[in-house]
């Protein structure tokens, strides 16, 4: 039951981001007069913090997680090579050092901020790393972390950094119950 009302509460906040989310990211939507300026309702804003393409996604089941990391200062966190979660990352604060064994891509704050200027609507352009390359990221700045590419991630300034983790992984709940019979 518990499960059930997960998935429920999960299918309508989804829902809720395609009607707020949807004039951002240009999906399509019937139109029955003149749009305002501002695409959002009255009340509501939204700004874009990290937009990334991947190829393929986790097997489902799946689990999706947000989470708020924080680096300390002179801290380093190594990445699995074997961990199949995908994850977008938005640095909120500070200064990230990172380095891959595989390639990455960077959205960098500029571009997300120009994606949120009204009237744009444009995929903000997307910065590649190769892999084994040393890249630093500023806060507003977003990566996409592929499945199964170790690396380190590292602080190496005097302010703590603060990055916001958006991770899809196989799942570690189990299968979804069942849905009872009527």
């Amino acid at each position: 039951m518990h499960r059930w009302r997960f998935s429920l509460v999960l299918g309508l906040v989804g829902l809720l981001g395609l009607i707020l989310f949807g004039p951002v990211f240009g999906l399509t939507r019937a139109q029955t007069a003149t749009p305002a300026a501002d695409a959002m309702p009255p009340g509501v804003s939204a700004q874009p913090l990290g937009l990334g393409h991947v190829d393929t996604l986790p097997a489902a089941p799946a689990d999706l997680l947000l989470i708020r990391f924080t680096v300390a200062p002179g801290a380093s966190v190594p990445i699995d090579p074997n961990d199949p979660s995908l994850t977008l990352a938005y640095i909120e604060s500070g200064t990230l050092t990172m380095r891959f064994d595989g390639p990455l891509t960077v959205t960098r704050a500029g571009a997300m901020n120009a994606m949120a200027t009204p009237g744009t609507m444009a995929m903000p352009a997307t910065e590649q790393i190769p892999a084994g390359t040393t890249a630093t990221l500023q806060a507003g700045d977003a990566v996409v972390g592929p499945p199964n590419v170790g690396g380190t991630l590292s602080n190496a300034g005097s302010e703590p950094v603060v990055v916001l983790n958006a991770i899809i992984s196989p799942s570690q709940m189990g299968p979804s119950a069942a849905t009872p019979a009527a």
